[in-house]
């Protein structure tokens, strides 16, 4: 695995990937404002959000989700959101497909 995506990863496992709920961490907001500024649900900026729930990130959570049934035979729209991040997070199949699904939603979460 190359550097950049080990460092996602690590990140993402860690707490330290920038979503809203470590950045209002350390600004003081109060966690139920640091809602997703992405999407218009309101709801919390987590880990389990940008990675299993954010609408905004449909299309290419669609696809993720499409590679790691395939190479996992496993079919994870009906697995629940601890179990989705554990293989995402620990799987070394999946990794790569994981990586490029956040490399592309955070290029959507750029945009102004």
């Amino acid at each position: 695995m190359c550097r950049a995506y080990r460092s996602i990863i690590a990140r993402l496992r860690n707490g330290s990937f920038t979503l809203n709920i470590e950045l209002g961490r350390y600004r003081n907001i109060p966690l139920e404002l640091r809602i997703c500024r992405t999407c218009n649900s309101n709801a919390v900026e987590s880990e389990v959000h940008f990675l299993c729930n954010c609408p905004a990130y449909d299309f290419e959570r669609n696809d993720l989700y499409n590679k790691i049934n395939a190479i996992l035979a496993i079919n994870m729209n009906q697995l629940s959101s601890v179990e989705k991040i554990k293989i995402m997070l620990s799987n070394k199949l999946v990794t790569k497909h994981v990586c490029a699904f956040v490399n592309a939603a955070s290029v959507l979460r750029n945009i102004p």
